[in-house]
């Protein structure tokens, strides 16, 4: 079985763990000349594609980040945040790939135990690097720092791994 995290946003990772090994890489965006990052919506579909075909059956839980604070449950930033998500929800649908969407505290709670302090993102590099010591979470070869994106697709994919447990799609 195949266990797939997604930190959906643009500065976020996908991340695949089997019984044999784990691996994150940064979710593909391209700059354009002018503006900002957007997605690269081919290259994200061909990654799903890849890590969904050939193989083991899959499965994969996407974060689910929801408004940040109840007064911008209408806003902007909130609508932005659910069109992330639902676009990750439509793309997996459409794929057949089975799927889940959770909440950051829901995973936290089980993936962050153990871990110190009030910093979520600090708190998911510690868990990532305590669980997968081999897998490097930096986003390239030349950053110096560890990404929270990555090792929160890390915990996603091994929360999924802890959730799911090897039901098919059709129980999950």
């Amino acid at each position: 079985m195949i266990y797939v995290g997604i930190d959906p946003g643009k500065q976020g990772a996908i991340a695949r763990i089997d019984a044999d090994s784990a691996t994150a890489f940064p979710i593909p965006v391209f700059k354009p000349a002018k503006g900002k990052p957007e997605y690269d919506v081919g290259a994200i579909r061909d990654a799903m594609l890849e890590l969904a075909t050939g193989g083991p059956e899959i499965f994969v839980m996407v974060e689910d980040p929801g408004p940040i604070s109840p007064r911008v449950k209408a806003g902007s930033l909130a609508q932005y945040n659910r069109g992330v998500t639902r676009g990750w929800d439509w793309l997996l649908m459409g794929m057949g790939i089975p799927h889940q969407l959770v909440k950051p505290k829901a995973w936290q709670k089980v993936m962050h135990e153990g871990c110190a302090g009030d910093d979520t993102k600090l708190k998911s590099i510690t868990a990532a690097q305590r669980l997968f010591p081999n897998v490097d979470l930096r986003r390239t070869e030349r950053c110096r720092t560890q990404d929270d994106g990555m090792a929160e697709a890390l915990l996603l994919a091994e929360y999924g791994r802890r959730t799911h447990n090897g039901r098919s799609s059709q129980e999950a």
